[in-house]
């Protein structure tokens, strides 16, 4: 009975100094909360050496002194291997805790390079897409001018083709003024007649309407 009542006493001194001014729970794994664990183990053994000090006190004053000093350290010692047990198990925790934090930064530092390689892939990518764009860009600016100057040549070209015409012409106007150039005037004409099929004929060719360029490669 009496091993009953030391039991309860001492168990209620460890739940009441665990809870006198007891801080705000920290996240359980957090380097706060492992703190607060550590508090409480050294406060409740502390707690457990006041109690072991009281009752050896009080066994010195009962007639079976020996009995009651053995229990009081049986008790003594099963509650300091029961934090014993909780401390270990607090320092395997933020032994683990810590190898997964390391084992993060050694990730984080391999993958910095790869992220690097990815941002420098990706921009290489966005500028050979801009050059592609800018070439299509130009291209069509060439052909738009091209297209735009195509009537200025063909003038310029019915120009010369004119101008030649009037010359043979005029050549053969001069022959017809002397009979012995009739021959003469003759082969002239075909010549001009020649040219001038010619010049229309290639004029009908150049003046299809050109192919539809290819589109620029994506």
């Amino acid at each position: 009975m009496t091993r009953c009542l030391c039991l309860l006493l001492l168990a209620f001194t460890l739940q009441a100094q665990a809870q006198v001014q007891a801080p705000e729970q920290a996240q359980p794994g957090s380097e706060e909360h492992t703190r607060q664990e550590r508090v409480r183990i050294t406060a409740q053994r502390q707690s457990v050496e006041t109690s072991f000090a009281t009752e050896q006190e009080a066994c010195y004053k009962r007639f079976a002194v020996n009995d009651c000093l053995q229990e009081s350290r049986v008790r003594r010692r099963d509650a300091l291997a029961d934090l014993r047990r909780q401390e270990i198990s607090l320092n395997d925790a933020q032994r683990k805790q810590r190898g997964a934090q390391q084992t993060r930064k050694v990730e984080d530092k391999a993958s910095t390079p790869k992220q690097e390689q990815t941002e420098a892939q990706r921009r290489k990518k966005e500028e050979s897409q801009r050059r592609r764009q800018q070439d299509a860009q130009e291209n069509a600016a060439r052909r738009a001018q091209v297209k735009e100057k195509a009537p200025t040549n063909e003038a310029r070209r019915q120009r010369e083709a004119d101008r030649h015409d009037d010359a043979v012409a005029t050549k053969a106007r001069r022959a017809t003024q002397n009979p012995a150039n009739t021959q003469q005037f003759e082969s002239k004409l075909r010549e001009a007649q020649e040219h001038k099929a010619q010049v229309q004929a290639k004029r009908a060719k150049k003046s299809k309407p050109p192919a539809q360029p290819l589109p620029p490669p994506s």
